[in-house]
């Protein structure tokens, strides 16, 4: 560059001259780019470069520097060959070495392992070539040219939540979401470039194990933070659909009232939907695009989550009764068969574990996360494991079955890590069969009969089911001095009391229906806590073998009615029978309408006209008529009606009498017992009727038995006559009985 002055005055003399170097105009590099080639996209992540351009000049080197965004790193990259990284690369600058790069030819240079940029958005580039390999001669240049669109970057957070969770059990709601069993995803998103109305928002799952992807109601999107207001933050409108079984699309609604800008930059957002997990590897793309542009990304490197396998839970207890120690067949299996080495099992609450449950089962009296549920666990180091094995272990049942049923089996591998886990439908405890107890409910009652029923199930098979105790709530003083074991084996009071008694057998009982009698003083009122229970034991173990808890007694009534007598004569199978049935009236009573008696099954009345029917005392108040008061019918129970217009009983003695034919030896019944129900309307045919006030039962007698009032009877004419009475006399004198009966108190 020169420089004249010259003198402006009419001489125009030249008065001074200099020269001096001016700006270098350096050629500009042309088609230059610079393009994202790696796999990944999102800001921060490590990708490569592709930088291409052609050159004005020969050279020998370039420098490539990153303007924006900023963060963009060449400190751990590397350049593809014949090119070399050069000395002088740092930070957003990398020199490239060893270039041939010739006039009017496309340079292309790889470079990678980049750290991409901070933030996303456009980026900015300048490039310079030498002509000299110490970047000492500029060849040519490009300033600021734009390159690639840096996408943004996407933090993801999930959880992964079976559809067990949100059930009200608790035992449930901790478990670990199930393969092949519908779950919830939750995804925290945040988005280092905004999203707006209009953009798309792509998830995909991949890898072995992709979930399926479900659109329901259930898919939700929120965002929360910045000037929202409330914990639910504000639901965003979408558009969703399927674009296969493992991808969801969802485009971003505008709505009135919200901005173009839907989520801000660094703006949390959480996205939900259900899924339908699978086993194995799952990985997750989150990506948002801005008019068929990818603007945010994860790349794909959300690891996903690992779903347990569901197992197969079938349990088979050999018996269930209440309070019982019993044994239990597992089976726990699973299609995949992974080495499980540790079963746990939760069972409903009530039962429990003893120390050693099996031979490879213990438990240590802990409870499941608070449940109260009691655990055990199963263990071993055999090869096969225990999954698709026949397993057993042991287990005390409680009184009464839970109202929830509900096992939980957990598989656990070596290590400890769970491997799944399944529940199953629990047993029911299984009170013993026909479990009953029968006794007339009178107030203060003394010497009551009280019946009680069972049937087992069990067979003895080494004869030691020797035990039966009866518990009655406490008020109720319990005897078993005056024992009637009716089909009962032989068996003597070990231990009575109040609400107590416990019999030892002299035999095992095996399988079949059982009645037997004791006698109690009932109290004056119906007990709060009204329940009685039969258990069977093992003798000597005192292990249960079968039992029926809490089954409900009898309410006290406001009668006063002794307990009912039965007296027979003595007669043999087929054969017929005089049968009294005698009570007392000890308080005068107008509630009653009705008496019922109900006889045995086998046995049955012989009654074919009132005439047969004898009634010892006149003021009962029989319905008027000639024969409307009896009810023969039916030859398993007779029906005595009284008159409703004057329907009071007065106190005093009263004796029914009537012929009954026996059964036959097979015939007999397990159940022997008679009832003599007081009836508070004449609709009463059963002895648990609606109509009846109170029921008595009362022990039976077999064929060719001999009454207690006979037996007394008998004694007394001895005593009288210092002879023995034969049968024959026996049967022409029963008619004494009755009379007898009152000297003997018996009535």
């Amino acid at each position: 560059m020169s420089q004249v002055v010259k003198d402006e005055s009419a001489s125009r003399i030249t008065r001074a001259t200099a020269v001096a170097p001016g700006w270098q105009i350096l050629p500009e590099l042309r088609r230059v780019s610079v393009e994202l080639v790696g796999s990944n996209q999102a800001a921060g992540a490590i990708s490569d470069l592709r930088l291409a351009f052609v050159p004005e000049s020969p050279a020998v080197a370039a420098r490539l520097v990153a303007e924006s965004p900023p963060d963009l790193s060449f400190d751990g990259s590397e350049v593809r060959a014949p090119a070399s990284k050069g000395l002088g690369t740092a930070g957003r600058v990398i020199v490239l070495s060893g270039l041939s790069l010739v006039v009017g030819v496309e340079a292309s240079v790889f470079v990678t392992s980049v750290q991409l940029g901070r933030g996303g958005g456009q980026t900015i580039f300048t490039l310079h070539t030498f002509s000299t390999s110490t970047l000492s001669r500029l060849a040519d240049e490009r300033l600021n040219f734009p390159g690639y669109f840096q996408a943004g970057n996407v933090l993801v957070e999930g959880s992964l939540q079976g559809g067990h969770a949100s059930t009200s059990n608790p035992l449930l709601q901790n478990l670990p979401p199930r393969a092949l069993e519908v779950g919830v995803v939750t995804l925290g998103l945040v988005f280092s470039l905004a999203v707006s109305t209009g953009d798309t928002l792509l998830v995909t799952c991949r890898g072995t194990g992709a979930y399926r992807l479900l659109v329901d109601e259930l898919l939700t999107m929120r965002v929360l933070g910045f000037e929202l207001s409330g914990a639910a933050g504000l639901s965003l409108p979408l558009l969703a659909a399927n674009r296969g079984d493992h991808e969801i699309a969802l485009q971003f609604l505008g709505a009135e009232g919200l901005n173009s800008t839907l989520i801000q930059s660094a703006q949390f957002a959480e996205l939900t939907f259900q899924v339908l997990p699978s086993s194995g590897v799952n990985t997750w793309m989150i990506a948002t695009y801005s008019r068929g542009a990818v603007s945010n990304t994860n790349d794909g490197n959300f690891a996903g989550f690992q779903p347990v396998l569901q197992l197969t839970v079938e349990l088979a207890p050999e018996r269930s009764p209440p309070n019982a120690l019993i044994a239990v067949n597992l089976q726990v299996s699973s299609d995949l068969g992974p080495l499980a080495t540790q079963l746990m099992l939760v069972a409903p609450p009530g039962f429990s574990f003893p120390t050693l449950c099996g031979e490879l089962c213990s438990s240590f009296g802990e409870f499941f996360e608070g449940t109260g549920r009691p655990v055990a666990s199963l263990l071993t180091t055999a090869a096969a494991g225990l999954l698709n094995q026949q397993l057993v272990f042991n287990i005390q049942t409680p009184l009464r079955t839970p109202q929830v049923l509900t096992w939980l089996v957990q598989a656990f591998d070596p290590a400890g890590n769970i491997l799944g886990w399944g529940p199953a439908d629990g047993f029911k405890v299984n009170q013993m069969r026909d479990a009953q107890v029968l006794y007339g409910g009178v107030p203060g009652l003394q010497n009551a009969q009280l019946a009680f029923v069972f049937t087992l199930e069990t067979p003895s098979l080494d004869g030691t089911f020797r035990i039966v105790e009866v518990i009655a709530p406490s008020e109720i003083l319990l005897s078993c001095d005056t024992l009637q074991h009716l089909t009962l084996p032989a068996a003597v009071c070990a231990e009575q009391g109040p609400g107590f008694a416990r019999l030892d057998l002299d035999e095992s009982l095996q399988p079949g229906t059982f009645s037997f009698t004791v006698t109690g003083d009932l109290p004056s009122q119906t007990p709060q806590q009204n329940f009685f229970s039969i258990v069977i034991r093992r003798s000597p173990s005192e292990h249960v073998v079968d039992a029926a808890f809490d089954f409900v007694g009898w309410q006290i009534q406001d009668v006063s009615i002794s307990q009912p007598v039965l007296a027979w004569s003595t007669a043999g199978f087929r054969e017929i029978s005089t049968v009294t049935i005698s009570f007392a009236v000890q308080l005068a009573t107008a509630m009653l309408r009705a008496l019922l008696i109900s006889l045995p099954p086998g046995y049955q009345h012989r009654v074919r006209s009132v005439e047969e029917f004898k009634v010892s005392n006149q003021r009962l108040p029989l319905l008027k008529g000639s024969t409307d008061w009896l009810d023969m019918s039916v030859l398993d129970r007779i029906l005595i009606s009284l008159e409703p217009k004057d329907p009071a009983v007065d106190i005093g003695s009263y004796m029914f009498t009537f012929p009954v034919e026996l059964p036959t030896a097979a015939q007999l019944p397990a159940v022997n017992l008679w009832q003599l129900s007081f009836c508070k309307s004449r609709y009463c045919v059963h002895p648990k009727d609606e109509a009846v006030l109170v029921s008595f039962p009362i022990a039976g007698f077999l064929p060719g038995e001999v009454s207690v009032l006979e037996q007394r009877r008998q004694k007394l004419a001895q005593e009288e006559t210092g002879v023995p009475e034969t049968a024959s006399a026996s049967t022409m004198r029963w008619s004494l009985a009755l009379v007898l009966a009152a000297k003997l108190q018996v009535f």
